[in-house]
């Protein structure tokens, strides 16, 4: 079975890795173990040095690209290696026409969309002292006496 091997250097959540893949080497003669998983295959290999830096393949009889699991060298000069699928990139083109919309976003907001979970958010407190009648006295430093408010809105917009 045809097979090619590459170096990998894109986040395995990167849609496109083709900018991020270094060829290694094309091979002709990867043999397939039986019966043959497609979202987990296992390739025996003729060993050669410089597939030490392998962590990707891309499979055009199986028309996808998979990640390198593991390497385990046989004796005899062979080597098996296991792959799980990169569904991202195999039906890339598939994935980048999508029209969709995304419930949850950490950089925006869409008052359109139930969003019950609450994002993490940098809080700001600040704690002042009172003293006295007035509750909105300048802040006595010498006192253990504390006046809590609590405000809901929403951030970086108008209500």
């Amino acid at each position: 079975m045809d097979i090619t091997l590459y170096t990998n250097t894109a986040d395995p959540r990167v849609v496109d890795k083709t900018s991020y893949l270094t060829q290694v080497a094309a091979l002709t003669s990867a043999k397939p173990f039986y019966p043959l998983n497609i979202t987990t295959p296992q390739f025996r290999l003729a060993y050669n040095q410089s597939f030490k830096s392998i962590n990707y393949v891309y499979v055009p009889d199986l028309s996808r690209y998979y990640f390198v699991n593991s390497m385990v060298l046989e004796s005899g000069n062979a080597m098996i290696i296991s792959c799980d699928c990169d569904v991202l990139m195999s039906f890339k083109t598939s994935v980048q026409n999508l029209d969709c919309i995304c419930v949850r976003n950490e950089k925006t907001y869409n008052k359109y969309i139930p969003d019950d979970i609450p994002t993490s958010c940098k809080v700001k407190t600040t704690c002042y002292t009172i003293s006295g009648n007035t509750p909105f006295e300048v802040p006595d430093t010498t006192s253990n006496v504390y006046y809590v408010m609590t405000l809901n809105g929403l951030v970086g917009g108008a209500t």
